[in-house]
């Protein structure tokens, strides 16, 4: 997990709720306020989670590492306020050149609950229902993307 977040203090609440399943082997926290990890240490891990609710240390080297992480044959799931466009969210290749699924022009505030979605799509296995505060604004899909799910206010939840 690269997990940006001021409060973690060490750990995160995705760390926590991963850990949990028990089959998924090592699940390691990497702050990337302080520092950007290399392609190397990366290709250690099958998938990196990226969530960020602060700036990262270099937003451009995070997006071209994770890039080039991609190229690899790496896998990256990007969460909420790591994309974006309002400047404190990843940048570099993986979001100027089509690596992410989505992206939005900044952050909205104001719950809304799981609206429209595919319910065969594997990441919606076992959803039926979820609401949030924090949401991307202004959402759109990248070029061969594929949408997942909205939001019942119409912005894009989940992208592949």
């Amino acid at each position: 997990l690269l997990a940006a977040d001021d409060d973690n203090g060490g750990t995160s609440p995705i760390q926590t709720l991963l850990l949990a399943y028990g089959d998924l082997g090592v699940v390691n926290l990497y702050d990337p306020r302080v520092s950007t990890p290399s392609l190397a240490e990366l290709q250690t891990y099958d998938v990196v989670v990226v969530w960020s609710n602060y700036v990262f240390f270099d937003p451009t080297a995070i997006g071209n590492v994770l890039a080039d992480y991609v190229d690899a044959g790496g896998k990256v799931i990007n969460l909420l306020f790591s994309m974006g466009t309002d400047g404190s969210q990843m940048g570099g290749r993986f979001m100027d050149q089509g690596y992410t699924a989505l992206n939005g022009t900044s952050l909205i505030t104001e719950i809304s609950c799981l609206g429209t979605f595919e319910p065969t799509h594997p990441i919606m296995d076992g959803v039926t229902d979820v609401c949030d505060l924090y949401r991307g604004y202004g959402t759109a899909l990248t070029a061969d993307s594929t949408e997942v799910a909205r939001w019942q206010d119409n912005e894009l939840f989940v992208a592949v």
